[in-house]
């Protein structure tokens, strides 16, 4: 009991804290509700799960290599500045539109390229998987689930904002300043990259 305690005392703050996803989720459920983005979340997770695997077989020590790091933080960083222009000029005609604003690609790409996202993974297995690996998938499981929880709820909190701005020059202000909050994050992680 204490070890599951452990780990969602270690996890939720990892996966709930606000970061590029995290904005993202919350721009997007301010246009579109939650359950419309349900499947962007679940192109979230796929990509969760794949790293994971990759993760608990191995995968990880191909990030010590700190040209790997690098190269994997700058084309993320890059990705994010795409998701955060698009975020920026969604216009509010076009939602209800029902212009396809985020494609099954930005679903898997926006987590396979965050190397923070690998370096999280890691250090949850590591904390919380034997060296047998026999807890592995229970501790994959866990992590997944709370990770899709965290992803509803920044939803959530985004379709919350967008009752807050019933009229479309407040949502198409709340687009630009999440556009330009994943956008200052995106030029964080390449201020951080030192080649």
């Amino acid at each position: 009991m204490d070890q599951l305690i452990l780990f969602v005392l270690f996890s939720v703050p990892l996966v709930w804290s606000p970061g590029p996803v995290n904005i993202l989720l919350a721009g997007l459920g301010a246009n579109h509700g939650v359950y419309r983005n349900l499947p962007f979340v679940g192109g979230l997770i796929c990509s969760a799960i794949l790293i994971s695997i990759a993760c608990l077989l191995g995968f990880q020590v191909i990030l010590q290599s700190q040209t790997v790091y690098q190269w994997l933080t700058v084309a993320g960083a890059l990705y994010i500045m795409y998701l955060s222009v698009k975020l920026y000029r969604l216009q509010p005609g076009a939602i209800e539109a029902g212009v396809v604003t985020h494609r099954f690609q930005d679903r898997l790409w926006v987590t396979l390229l965050n190397p923070k996202f690998y370096v999280m993974v890691t250090a949850i297995f590591a904390q919380f998987v034997g060296p047998d690996k026999r807890n592995a998938a229970l501790v994959g499981l866990g992590f997944i689930l709370i990770l899709a929880l965290a992803h509803i709820a920044w939803l959530g909190l985004g379709a919350l904002l967008k009752d807050a701005t019933r009229n479309a020059r407040h949502l198409r202000l709340l687009n630009k300043v999440m556009g330009a909050s994943l956008f200052l994050f995106a030029v964080y992680f390449l201020y951080r990259v030192s080649f």
